[in-house]
């Protein structure tokens, strides 16, 4: 009961959040492409930030993404 109290205050206070380090998970960790893949698929993550080479946000994975790129033929995957 009180671990269900304490995930319900986390919740209400990531709803109440502002700026995204109130959203996110902490710490950030930093996981290659394959490793993103392997967690997204076994459903330990939902979505992965994607950040360019000076750490800025440039988008978001998610489990559909990546049932969208296996998805793909080949030559369209390679393409892109």
């Amino acid at each position: 009961m009180w671990r269900l109290n304490r995930r319900l205050r986390a919740a209400r206070a990531k709803a109440g959040g502002v700026v995204v380090r109130d959203l996110m998970s902490a710490p950030a960790v930093t996981v290659s492409v394959a490793d993103a893949a392997q967690g997204l698929s076994q459903g330990r993550y939902r979505q992965l930030p994607v950040v360019d080479n000076v750490g800025r946000l440039v988008g978001m994975i998610t489990r559909a993404d990546l049932i969208q790129a296996f998805a793909l033929p080949d030559e369209v995957v390679r393409a892109d």
